[in-house]
């Protein structure tokens, strides 16, 4: 599903897959990012997963529990960055044991969660471990709540030119494409 900005012509978009203005005498600001186009992917199928993550909490006879979280790169296309894994903690005034972990980490006491981040997950770190121990119930740790940053889209969108409204020439311009995480948990 594509949102346009409010100026653009929506029914040239629709029917032509063309960016242009509502209004020729109205323009866009000069050397100011504007988004034009918005692209929402939405999709229940699991094998369309960039990043799974895997949590296999193992309760101990003390009342504690040896907590191993995994992450795996599926889709090998994607570069992830800036990606924080943020695991629920009991709230049980505990600080978690780290034992094992790929990247670094942080505890939010606030929050009581364990953020374990990673600068960049690609092929060469397509997976990783993270190992921690704390009182309480393998429920405790869920949902566990994913963010990441790619360059790379889904639907792999590119413009194919830009040109001038009055003199149809070509005329240089850039592009950003990014695909941002609006909501993504692991239940």
């Amino acid at each position: 599903m594509g949102d346009t900005h409010p100026n653009i012509d929506k029914k040239l978009f629709t029917n032509e897959s063309l960016i242009g203005l509502k209004n020729a005498d109205k323009s866009f600001p000069i050397n100011q990012e504007v988004a034009v186009l918005k692209w929402r992917y939405i999709s229940t199928d699991s094998k369309e997963i960039p990043l799974i993550i895997n949590c296999w909490p193992n309760e101990t006879p003390n009342g504690g529990c040896d907590v191993n979280v995994e992450y795996e790169l599926q889709n090998r296309n994607f570069v992830l960055k800036d990606v924080q894994i943020m695991v629920p903690l009991p709230d049980s005034g505990q600080i978690p044991v780290i034992g094992k972990f790929d990247g670094d980490y942080q505890f939010d006491n606030r929050k009581t969660t364990l953020i374990w981040t990673l600068p960049v997950v690609d092929q060469s770190n397509s997976e990783g471990t993270l190992e921690f121990t704390i009182r309480g119930k393998s429920v405790d740790f869920f949902p566990i709540q994913v963010d990441f940053i790619a360059e790379t889209s889904y639907c792999d969108i590119k413009i194919a030119d830009v040109k001038s409204v009055d003199t149809r020439k070509s005329i240089v311009y850039s592009n950003e494409s990014q695909l941002i995480v609006d909501k993504y948990e692991y239940v």
